[in-house]
């Protein structure tokens, strides 16, 4: 993950003593971050909102057109990046939001891969695609502008639509000893809904004990690579896993193990 990325992260952490969020809770922000937000804007306080600039029917948009971001923006974003605080603190644990009521059309990406992707994502983040998801270049270049790579080794961001597609993580940028943060987070869609794989039991910093983590779609050749990239602490790869709704955090401190 690019320097800047991580330092938000660390930075606009939030609470989360409560339970994950999710679209459906119909929790909004804060009045505080409401005046901030709109003092940001340029907006007196009480003035009318500016009006959103994905707003109007999604049928409204011309073929030519990208298709809309965000629905709501800063809630949309506020509430992924705190499920995706949520799924590195607790790793090992499927966590579910209704993403789709956070897009007036479908994205080119799988819902929660395009809901990260729109959260993480800056100017500044080296991101690579890989084939099946390289049609999202185009969506992600309007919204969010990242600097794209052609070689996974050069990325902040490493987007890969399935396991088969994913490159070796040990290729993968791992960051220094002088800055371990400098290194890259990889997102692999096509995960958490599949029954097919062993369980797995996690363990390591945010678990209280070893943590049955069924569903994961993970294969052994990656649990493999995986056992080396959590040896290499404090350098390694964070991961996030998606699927249907779904999201899940592996941080390079947790270590997977079969369960049977």
């Amino acid at each position: 993950m690019s320097e800047p990325a991580k330092s938000r992260l660390v930075a606009s952490a939030p609470d989360l003593d409560g339970p994950a969020p999710s679209a459906a809770s119909g929790a909004r922000p804060g009045p505080e971050f409401g005046l901030e937000f709109g003092l940001e804007l340029g907006l007196e306080p009480g003035s009318a909102p500016r009006p959103e600039r994905t707003s109007g029917p999604a049928s409204t948009v011309s073929a030519g057109a990208p298709r809309p971001g965000f629905v709501d923006e800063p809630l949309a974003a506020a509430r992924t990046f705190r499920l995706a605080l949520a799924a590195l603190a607790e790793p090992a644990q499927a966590l579910a939001a209704d993403w789709a009521g956070f897009f007036q059309a479908p994205p080119p990406l799988p819902v929660v891969a395009a809901a990260l992707a729109l959260t993480l994502l800056d100017g500044r983040a080296s991101t690579w695609l890989s084939p099946a998801w390289a049609g999202a270049r185009p969506w992600l270049a309007f919204h969010r502008g990242p600097v794209f790579v052609d070689e996974p080794a050069q990325a902040d961001f490493v987007w890969a639509a399935s396991l088969a597609e994913l490159p070796p993580l040990g290729s993968l940028r791992r960051g220094s000893h002088l800055r371990p943060h400098v290194s890259a987070t990889a997102v692999i869609g096509s995960l958490l809904a599949s029954r097919d794989a062993d369980p797995l039991l996690a363990s390591g910093p945010g678990l209280a004990g070893p943590r049955l983590f069924a569903g994961h779609g993970l294969s052994r050749e990656f649990v493999a690579a995986w056992r080396d990239n959590q040896a290499a602490f404090p350098l390694g790869v964070d991961v996030f896993l998606t699927g249907p709704g779904l999201l899940a955090g592996l941080p390079r401190t947790t270590r997977l193990s079969w369960a049977a």
